[in-house]
C-alpha cells in the first residue's frame, strides 16, 4: 500500500513536467512552420496549440504569431488590424505588446491611405491614450498621409509631456510640418522648454527649415538670453542661414555683445556664411575698438581658415603692425593653419624683433607644407644668433621635414650654439646609428655625455654594448657614469647584464 501511495506520488510530481514539456513541443513545430512560411500549417498549428495548451505560459506569444499570420495569409488587413488591437488590450504586459503596437500604427496608416477614413480616426484616438510611444507613432502616421489635424494634436502631446525625449522627438516632427504656424511654435519651444537640449533641437528645426521668419525667430532666441548655448546654437543656425541681413546682424552682436562665448559664436558664424563678403566683414570686425579681444582673436582664427591671399595678407599684417601683442601672436598661429603661408610667415619671422612672436612664426612655419619650409628652418637653426630661436627652429624642422636624420645632423653639425647640438641629440634618440657616430667622433664630453642620454632613452639592446664600452673607456668619468645610468634606464636583460658586469669588474670608478 505505501509503495502504490509512493508511486502515485511520482506520476503525480512527473504530470506537469511532461504537460510543460508537450506544450513546448508543440509551440516550437508551430514556430518552426512559420520560419519556414509554411503559414497554413503554422495557422493551424498555432490554433491547435492554443485548444490544447490554454493556460500555456506561450499562450501570449501564439497569439501575436497568429495576428501575424493574418498579415502574410490575407490580402485583408483590417482583420490584422483588429487582431492586433484584441492582442493589446488582452496582452497588455506581454513582451510582444510594443510590437503589436507597432503593427497597429503601421496597418492604420495604409488602411488611411487606401481612403478609409475609420482607421484615421482610430489613430487619432491613439494620440490621445496613455502610452506617448504609441501617440508619437501614431502622429508620424498622421503626418505622412496629410491629416490636418496632426499639428494641433502634437502640440496637446508636447504640451502634457513630461519627457524630455519625447519632446525632443516632437520638435524633429515639427520640423518636417508644412505650416507657418511651425515656426512660431519652435521659437516658443526654444525659448521657453525647461530642457536645454530640446530648446536646441527647436533651434535646429528652425534653422533647418530656413526661410525669413526662421532666422528672424532665431534672432530672437539670441536676445532672449536666457540660456547661453541655446543662443549660442541660435548664431551657429543663423551662420548656415541664406537670407539677407544675417552677416549684418552676427557683426552687430560680435561687435556688441559684452558675453566672449557668444562673441566668438557670432563671429564664426559669420565666417560659415558662405558670402563673398565675409573675409572683408571679419577684416572690419578686426578694426572694431567696440568688439572684446578674444572676438577679435576668433575673426583672425576664422581668417585663418578662409583661403584667400588677402585674408593671408591680412594676418600678415597685424602680425607685423598690430598694436596688442595677444592679437599678433593669434595671427601668427591662425597663418600655421594655411599650407601657403610659409613665404609670408618668413616676412613676420623677419619684419618683428619680440623673441616670443619669432618664435611663433618658427613653429607656424614648421606647421606648413611648403617644400622650402623645410630648408629656412634648417639655415635659421644653424645661423640665428640668439641661442633660443636657433633651438626653436630645430625643433620646427623636425617636425616638417621628411628627412629628420639626415637633417638634424646637419644641423648637429654645423650649428653655431652647443645648446642648439645638445637639443638635436635629444630629437636623434630615434636614431641610435648616428647618436654612437657621434660617440665615436666627438671629442666634447658635455656633447657625448648627451648623446648617451640619447641613447638610454632609446631603449634599445642594440645600443647595451656601446653603453658598456663607454662605461669601461670614456676618458671621462661623467660620461662613463652617465652610460651606467642610460643602462639602467633601458632595463632589458642585456642591460641588467651589463651593470652586473661593470659591478663585478669595477669599472667606471676613478
Amino acid at each position: 500500500m505505501i509503495w502504490l501511495v509512493a508511486g502515485m506520488a511520482c506520476l503525480l510530481m512527473v504530470k506537469p513536467a511532461t504537460a510543460q514539456t508537450d506544450a513546448a513541443e508543440a509551440y516550437s513545430k508551430a514556430y518552426e512552420l512559420l520560419i519556414a512560411s509554411q503559414y497554413n500549417a503554422s495557422n493551424s498549428a498555432f490554433s491547435e496549440f492554443m485548444d490544447d495548451y490554454p493556460d500555456s505560459k506561450w499562450k501570449d506569444d501564439a497569439t501575436y504569431w497568429t495576428c501575424h499570420l493574418k498579415e502574410k495569409m490575407e490580402e485583408d488587413a483590417e482583420d490584422a488590424f483588429e487582431c492586433y488591437a484584441m492582442f493589446v488590450d488582452d496582452h497588455s504586459r506581454s513582451k510582444w505588446v510594443d510590437d503589436a503596437k507597432a503593427n497597429l500604427i503601421r496597418i492604420g496608416r495604409q488602411l488611411a491611405a487606401e481612403g478609409k477614413p475609420g482607421y484615421a480616426k482610430q489613430l487619432t484616438a491613439m494620440q490621445k491614450g496613455d502610452d506617448e510611444e504609441v501617440a508619437l507613432s501614431a502622429l508620424y502616421a498622421l503626418q505622412n498621409i496629410g491629416d490636418e489635424r496632426a499639428f494641433e494634436t502634437i502640440m496637446e502631446l508636447y504640451k502634457r509631456s513630461d519627457s524630455a525625449d519625447l519632446r525632443g522627438r516632437i520638435v524633429y516632427i515639427l520640423g518636417n510640418f508644412d505650416t507657418d504656424a511651425v515656426v512660431e511654435q519652435l521659437a516658443m519651444i526654444a525659448r521657453e522648454d525647461a530642457s536645454e537640449s530640446v530648446r536646441k533641437n527647436a533651434v535646429y528645426a528652425l534653422g533647418n527649415r530656413g526661410g525669413r521668419a526662421a532666422s528672424e525667430s532665431l534672432m530672437e532666441v539670441v536676445e532672449d538670453g536666457t540660456n547661453e548655448e541655446v543662443q549660442k546654437a541660435a548664431l551657429y543656425a543663423l551662420g548656415n542661414a541664406d537670407e539677407s541681413g544675417i552677416s549684418a546682424y552676427l557683426m552687430s552682436v560680435a561687435t556688441s555683445t559684452q558675453n566672449v562665448e557668444l562673441g566668438r559664436a557670432a563671429t564664426y558664424a559669420l565666417s560659415n556664411t558662405g558670402s563673398a563678403g565675409a573675409s572683408d566683414a571679419l577684416e572690419a570686425l578686426l578694426k572694431t575698438t567696440t568688439a572684446l579681444v578674444e572676438v577679435r582673436k576668433a575673426a583672425l582664427y576664422a581668417l585663418g581658415n578662409h583661403d584667400s591671399e588677402s585674408s593671408l595678407m591680412t594676418l600678415r599684417d597685424v602680425a607685423i603692425n598690430g598694436d596688442e601683442k595677444v592679437l599678433r601672436k593669434a595671427a601668427v598661429h591662425a597663418m600655421g593653419n594655411h599650407d601657403r603661408a610659409s613665404n609670408m610667415l618668413r616676412q613676420v619671422y623677419e619684419g618683428i624683433a619680440e623673441r616670443e612672436l619669432k618664435e611663433a612664426a618658427l613653429y607656424a612655419i614648421g606647421n606648413t607644407d611648403d617644400d622650402d619650409a623645410a630648408a629656412y628652418l634648417k639655415k635659421i637653426a644653424v645661423s640665428e644668433t640668439n641661442e633660443d630661436l636657433a633651438r626653436v627652429a630645430m625643433y620646427a624642422l623636425a617636425n616638417n621635414t621628411n628627412d629628420e636624420e639626415g637633417d638634424l645632423m646637419e644641423v648637429y653639425e654645423k650649428a653655431r650654439h652647443l645648446a642648439v647640438k645638445k637639443a638635436t641629440l635629444h630629437r636623434l634618440a630615434d636614431s641610435p646609428n648616428a647618436l654612437m657616430k657621434i660617440l665615436r667622433t666627438s671629442d666634447d664630453a658635455e656633447i657625448r655625455q648627451t648623446a648617451v642620454y640619447a641613447l638610454g632613452n632609446a631603449g634599445d639592446d642594440e645600443v647595451v654594448p656601446t653603453l658598456l664600452q663607454i662605461a669601461k673607456d670614456d676618458a671621462d668619468v661623467s660620461v662613463r657614469k652617465a652610460a651606467v645610468n642610460a643602462l639602467g634606464n633601458i632595463g632589458s636583460d642585456a642591460a641588467q647584464e651589463a651593470i652586473l658586469k661593470i659591478l663585478k669588474e669595477g669599472i667606471g670608478q676613478d
